[in-house]
């Protein structure tokens, strides 16, 4: 072979390297700093915060930004409701069936300690604020994988329901143990059973 042909497919070879390189730079960056949380659904109501979506952090979960399309919000007694915050597509009638692998699950319980119809406001995971007695709870915030369900233990945490229809429900948690925690704005397809 020549040495001009030999040089050109050096360098077209050195081209193709950048190319790929900078392709895989270009798609991890825009996974790292787009919509991390999946595809926004058209019909979400404009009360729903779709800016700074929930994150996840464990140590045995990692970080995930669990997708608008795996989130429900499950109101299954009057007074009492599940936010689920997936990973992967759950069933929403089995929750905790298809938890393989990597996926990571998270689950908040919410409840109106007197019984009456939940309602929109801030859930708190304490027993009391500012001396009263909480009625609106968040007894449970936790973070499931396939070999492990631990829990952000922050007496602090709270959930801002600050939305809810037929269709949706939307807000805010803030919980944060040091080690483990569930962050950011939530949109979660409404379920009643």
């Amino acid at each position: 072979m020549s040495k001009k042909l030999l040089m050109g497919l050096g360098a077209a070879g050195v081209l193709v390297v950048v190319l790929v390189a900078g392709y895989f730079l270009v798609v991890k960056d825009s996974s790292e700093d787009g919509d991390k949380n999946g595809e926004i659904p058209s019909d979400v109501p404009a009360e729903c915060e779709t800016d700074n979506l929930v994150t996840v952090k464990s140590e045995e979960a990692g970080t995930v930004n669990p997708e608008v399309a795996n989130s429900y919000f499950k109101h299954w007694r009057t007074d009492s409701a599940l936010l689920v915050l997936a990973s992967y597509e759950v069933d929403p009638a089995d929750i905790y069936s298809n938890i393989t692998g990597d996926r990571v699950l998270t689950v908040i319980k919410l409840d109106h300690a007197d019984g009456t119809a939940l309602s929109t406001g801030v859930f708190y995971n304490a027993d009391t604020v500012a001396g009263a007695a909480v009625n609106k709870e968040a007894p449970e915030f936790n973070i499931s994988t396939a070999d492990l369900a631990g829990a952000v233990f922050d007496e602090n945490a709270t959930v801002n329901l600050k939305f809810m229809n037929d269709k949706y429900a939307c807000g805010e948690i803030v919980s944060d143990d040091g080690s483990s925690s569930i962050n950011g704005n939530f949109i979660a397809k409404y379920l009643s059973e």
